[in-house]
């Protein structure tokens, strides 16, 4: 039907504010592309408090990279430790979701 197609998945690089410190920590994220219907479900599950901005942001992240020179995080991407980011930096779900925005439309673009 379509000659080109989103990708499986996409990178993202979040900027997350910490209080006190002029640089924002960065996270390297690899993501899952949702198409606009399973997106819109997912943000509505949230709305609706069937689902918490967690398993939200558990829905669109893949991996972390831990590893990646400069990383705010040094433990592999688990369920437990992303809760523990968000529950550390109230910023670190808005810059998630930033992230994966701007992603998500350079992906589109890019195909």
């Amino acid at each position: 039907m379509f000659k080109k197609v989103p990708v499986e998945n996409f990178s993202g690089i979040a900027a997350i504010v910490m209080p006190g410190e002029e640089v924002p920590g960065l996270i390297d994220f690899k993501f899952r592309y949702l198409k606009r219907k399973a997106f819109n479900t997912l943000m509505a599950d949230v709305r609706a408090g069937t689902k918490t901005e967690s398993e939200m942001l558990q829905g669109l992240i893949v991996s972390w990279d831990e590893k990646a020179k400069d990383s705010l995080v040094t433990e592999p991407y688990t369920v437990d430790t992303l809760d523990d980011l968000i529950d550390t930096f109230w910023d670190a779900a808005a810059a998630i979701m930033r992230a994966y925005m701007k992603g998500a439309g350079e992906a589109r673009i890019k195909n």
